[in-house]
């Protein structure tokens, strides 16, 4: 079990001093647009994962006018109940502490609270370009895998150093000491690729059996969805395959080959996603995608992770809305919270679900 008891906001985004109690596994929140529905999901979602969930800077989640932020969150993880605080401090530094102790790195925090979210921009997953999917994919085996994030971190690192040595080997000429700097950078950028790529692989097949149940119960239907992991590195050598681009990133001056450029593809039967699927198939996609890591995570968690449903009624009919609410109500165990500006709606569609609900209103 994984409750969230209470939250308090201090100089988060347009929360200047808020405390909120929970009471119930089931949360609907209701108010106008601006008053902090979506920030009050955006804070869960934070003290859970160690940054927001719409942007990277964590400034962006500092009121205006401030100069940091705290979150104090109270919850209970298998019947103990457990401290949590985020702060920002002025200077920039970001600490999270549990139980009164401060963690020495955020991906030690990582996958111990499990937390989804859906949310308007989400159709970028099924519509955009590769870097959402691949975000999406990096942020599920980061809480899945201990050792992603860290290797994540070292291959970007090591992305951005190749990046500068190549502009600087275009503009200055290529020495043999530098060439042997690159040769040396090269070895240990690919030895990051062979822990990042066989893990995507791996969670993408696992993924892929997930998205394919979850939609067809969205939609009901027997329609046939298949998620394909997609990188210019698979069944060759990587370091061979880097060197062998060499010349072209040198004209280039960029990083033209790496799992910085890989993607997931969706197929609807044998034709690609993106040209065949309705308005209405890339909505129950999206719900599909979610829900298929929200139980991915709690098969190998052993935790139902938060789920944060941010003014879903504007993407499914109301037959699926239903459908997708009455699973998530009495088929999982997660905590949901669910944001709403029309009280009316949401308390017409919380009802019908058999089950005992709070209502927060902003």
């Amino acid at each position: 079990m994984l409750r969230l008891e209470q939250l308090q906001l201090t100089q988060f985004k347009n929360h200047p001093d808020t405390r909120y109690d929970f009471t119930e596994r089931i949360v609907g929140i209701t108010g106008l647009n601006g008053v902090g529905k979506t920030n009050l999901l955006d804070a869960i979602h934070a003290l859970c994962f160690t940054r927001g969930y719409f942007s990277r800077q964590d400034q962006s989640l500092v009121r205006h006018g401030q100069a940091g932020f705290r979150l104090d969150g109270r919850l209970r993880r298998n019947n103990e109940s457990h401290s949590i605080q985020l702060i920002l401090r002025e200077t920039g530094k970001k600490e999270i502490w549990l139980d009164g102790d401060l963690l020495p790195r955020m991906a030690d925090h990582l996958g111990r609270y499990p937390v989804v979210m859906i949310a308007p921009d989400d159709a970028e997953l099924i519509q955009g370009e590769s870097r959402s999917r691949r975000q999406f994919l990096d942020a599920l085996l980061s809480q899945l895998v201990p050792t992603y994030l860290p290797n994540l971190v070292r291959f970007n690192r090591l992305l951005q150093q190749r990046q500068a040595l190549l502009r600087d080997l275009a503009e200055n000429g290529n020495t043999t000491a530098q060439l042997a700097v690159l040769d040396v950078l090269d070895e240990q950028w690919v030895a990051t690729m062979r822990m990042l790529i066989p893990e995507r692989i791996r969670w993408s097949a696992v993924l892929n059996e997930k998205v394919n149940e979850h939609y067809q119960r969205i939609a009901g239907t027997k329609e046939n969805i298949r998620l394909t992991y997609q990188s210019d590195l698979l069944d060759v050598d990587p370091l061979q395959r880097i060197q062998a681009q060499r010349a072209r990133d040198l004209a280039a001056q960029r990083n033209t080959v790496g799992p910085h450029r890989d993607d997931l593809l969706f197929h609807l039967g044998e034709h690609p996603f993106k040209t065949e699927a309705s308005q209405g198939q890339r909505k129950t996609l999206l719900f599909a995608l979610k829900l298929a890591e929200r139980s991915l995570l709690e098969d190998e968690l052993k935790l139902p992770p938060f789920l944060l449903l941010d003014d879903v009624f504007e993407k499914l009919d109301p037959t699926r809305m239903q459908a997708l609410l009455s699973w998530v109500a009495n088929q999982t165990r997660s905590q949901v919270f669910i944001t709403d500006t029309d009280p009316i709606r949401l308390n017409d569609q919380l009802n019908k679900l058999g089950t005992s609900w709070q209502s927060l209103t902003l």
